[in-house]
């Protein structure tokens, strides 16, 4: 078998199915992972173990008042397929969360619901999907993951798969890990570790390892030293990763390189041991959304901030520090500091998205003067259209608000481009509550 066969062969294909977010923020509704190791059981047909992750916050389900607390009620069906879509593994779990105080279910001391589940698969290609099922108003979310299970035992070195940990703390000789159930490290400061199980016919020996971070266009934009770690027959390792210099927001593959023994060596493919991938993001997050376009999401902001404070966040030096100061801008309009949630932010944000999703003309739809209207204003009470109303046969329609407030637009193409007519202008800027 050539060596190029071989090497494909040794990678642990991890990749997430995700949505292409065009330009918009994306709550995180529940958190997934997926990892394979090698099975520890003895068997000619299971070759992997799969070890599934999940994490349900509380603050993304439906809480209903009973008696004396609040209770939401889930499932949550995990099914692997095989590359033909039949279905091999099907696990349904029932549960439910209750809380006296109903601020606890709307995030405020970050609670969540945590379930681990292993499956032993002989060697193939698998899709892992899970669906969470919100019992009290019906609604359905789903994630999925395609991964590779080896056949280990036809290798004399492999690699596991990579988890990602957000810290490790050594307690009486133990390691006591703490899984980071998410591809997106943006918000771990500090940096984080991966851990990968490595699988050896020998019984001592060195062995060197590399970590590459690949972009989308599959080039390698940060390549780290030779780190060297002593395996044996099967030896967890941990590596602590920091954030590359200058890596920009944004979705990458994390690949992990096993290497013959050879410090402070340049290496080629020959040199390869075994290699493990996995998606990474590095996407920044504010209340649980990610921010896709953090200039964008900056942009946005002109129906509720100054000019002052867009310019005072432009002029931040690094991504970092642009982040930060967007951050504190929506701090100070939190209208409940003291809980996970800044529900002034995600209001602002969903009504950005529905004005691009309704009001899109020649410009985005945030951009149209339906679109302020509507970020500025939110809903009509209603909404009346005409088919002329002072004798131009242009289109118009009058949004109604409270206190007999009334926006009027005319359609000036016959394209849909409505343009505010009265008032001319609105001076008003977004203020959450109304």
């Amino acid at each position: 078998m050539k060596l190029r066969q071989i090497i494909i062969l040794l990678i642990l294909v991890f990749v997430v199915s995700y949505e292409n977010f065009p330009q918009r923020d994306t709550k995180e509704i529940f958190y997934f992972d997926a990892i394979v190791f090698k099975s520890e059981l003895e068997s000619d047909t299971v070759s992997g173990r799969l070890d599934a992750f999940i994490m349900i916050p509380a603050q993304s389900l439906e809480f209903i008042k009973t008696s004396n607390f609040f209770t939401s009620e889930f499932s949550i069906i995990i099914t692997i397929s095989d590359t033909l879509g039949k279905q091999l593994v099907k696990e349904v779990i029932q549960d439910r969360m209750s809380f006296e105080d109903y601020n606890i279910a709307q995030g405020s001391t970050g609670s969540f619901r945590p379930y681990q589940r292993s499956f032993h698969l002989p060697a193939g290609n698998y899709n892992v999907k899970i669906i969470l099922i919100d019992n009290n108003n019906n609604k359905e979310y789903s994630k999925s993951r395609s991964i590779s299970v080896l056949d280990f035992n036809q290798y004399k070195f492999s690699l596991s798969g990579i988890m990602l940990l957000s810290s490790i703390e050594e307690k009486n000789g133990r390691y006591i890990i703490t899984p980071h159930i998410s591809d997106n490290v943006a918000q771990l400061k500090d940096g984080f570790f991966i851990f990968f199980e490595t699988y050896s016919d020998k019984l001592k020996d060195t062995t060197d390892f590399v970590y590459e971070f690949i972009n989308s266009k599959n080039s390698i934009v940060f390549q780290s030293p030779r780190i060297s770690r002593v395996t044996q027959k099967t030896t967890q390792n941990y590596i602590k990763i920091t954030k590359p210099p200058d890596l920009s927001a944004g979705t990458y593959i994390i690949q992990l390189i096993a290497l013959k023994y050879a410090p402070n060596l340049p290496f080629t493919s020959k040199d390869y041991l075994g290699v493990a991938q996995r998606t990474l993001k590095f996407m920044p997050t504010l209340g649980g959304m990610i921010m896709t376009d953090i200039n964008q999401a900056i942009r946005q902001l002109r129906y509720i901030a100054d000019q002052r404070d867009i310019n005072y966040i432009n002029s931040a030096g690094t991504l970092e520090e642009k982040l930060e100061r967007f951050e504190q801008f929506w701090e100070k309009l939190d209208p409940s500091p003291n809980t996970e949630r800044n529900e002034a932010f995600e209001e602002y944000y969903a009504r950005i998205n529905y004005a691009n999703s309704n009001f899109r003309s020649y410009n985005e739809g945030w951009l149209t003067d339906k679109g302020m209207v509507y970020v500025i204003f939110g809903q009509p009470l209603n909404i009346e259209r005409y088919p002329s109303m002072y004798g131009d046969n242009r289109v118009y329609e009058k949004w109604i608000y409270r206190n007999n407030r009334e926006f009027i637009f005319a359609d000036n193409t016959g394209f849909g481009d409505f343009r505010l007519v009265r008032p001319i202008t609105v001076t008003e800027k977004y203020v959450y509550g109304n």
